[in-house]
């Protein structure tokens, strides 16, 4: 069942996966004033590829307004390079638009007419109701039928599909969004020039993960010796990037300013961020 955390697959198989992409990439967060919604495209990636990784063939939709708000609206908490690999989704057709009050009739029809599941949270409950009501029954049956709910812990998608080993090769190759793996790394991460003594070097910081001499001795970088094993951690908090001290031997400046080691200091957006450890300098913008 690849990582599933169930035990395995109960129901009937289909062809396909149609993915809900306006309700996976939009997540529930907490504010001041209760709860709030905000954008996660590192969600969407992660479903995408695990669907993939699955072999199962995918159909993406999504909602033209959820789209034109998380690449264009200013509000959007999405980052510009988020913005720049979503744009790219729907630039290279991997992606659905669909007018807002056909966007479940048009999964409801993909799901039908590929035959698939829907890959959503959302129970369909109108839908249902609706179709049972003009007597479509078995159309509200097919609905029910064909949904996978999904859950998240953290950014994880959770949810129970087969695995298609007959056409796994078949669908790595022909579902290439260029690749949806490399977006998702390139979406989890961000570009930073590093330099000591006087070189320089472009690489890409893992945000989410601990960045110290482990990493960094992976990509041979020389000058690590004044790094800690695990130096500062960059996190992505509501779409504003941050760094925290991991308690490093020689702590972590940014700008010149030293931070305080296990709180996280916000980098300023739409600037570039000079940040060093130990002897290396890192050069990033937020």
């Amino acid at each position: 069942m690849g990582d599933s955390p169930l035990k395995e697959y109960e129901g009937e198989v289909f062809d396909c996966v149609i993915i809900d992409g306006s309700n996976i990439i939009t997540k529930n967060t907490p504010t001041n004033e209760g709860e709030g919604r905000s954008l996660s495209l590192i969600r969407l990636l992660k479903v995408i590829s695990k669907v993939q990784n699955l072999g199962w063939p995918i159909y993406l939709g999504m909602k033209k307004g959820t789209y034109r708000f998380a690449i264009s609206s200013d509000n959007s908490n999405l980052s510009a390079e988020e913005k720049d690999i979503l744009s790219e989704l729907g630039d290279r057709g991997k992606l659905s638009l669909i007018d807002k009050k056909n966007d479940d009739d048009w999964l409801i029809k993909a799901a039908i007419d590929n035959n698939g599941w829907i890959l959503s949270n959302d129970r369909f409950r109108k839908e249902v109701k609706r179709l049972a009501e003009d007597e479509s029954y078995y159309l509200a049956n097919e609905i029910n039928k064909r949904r996978c709910p999904i859950e998240f812990v953290g950014e994880s998608p959770v949810f129970l599909l087969p695995v298609n080993y007959k056409s796994m090769s078949l669908t790595k190759a022909s579902n290439s969004t260029g690749s949806v793996d490399s977006l998702l790394k390139k979406a989890g991460s961000i570009g930073a020039m590093v330099s000591v003594d006087g070189k320089i070097e472009e690489i890409r910081i893992p945000i989410g993960k601990p960045i110290g001499r482990r990493l960094l001795g992976e990509k041979r970088i020389e000058g690590i010796g004044t790094v800690s094993r695990v130096h500062f951690i960059i996190e992505r908090i509501g779409g504003e990037l941050t760094i925290m001290d991991l308690g490093s031997t020689n702590g972590t400046h940014v700008n010149g300013l030293s931070i305080a080691p296990n709180f996280p200091f916000q980098i300023e957006g739409g600037k570039t961020s000079e940040i060093r450890a130990g002897r290396l300098g890192f050069t990033i913008s937020a």
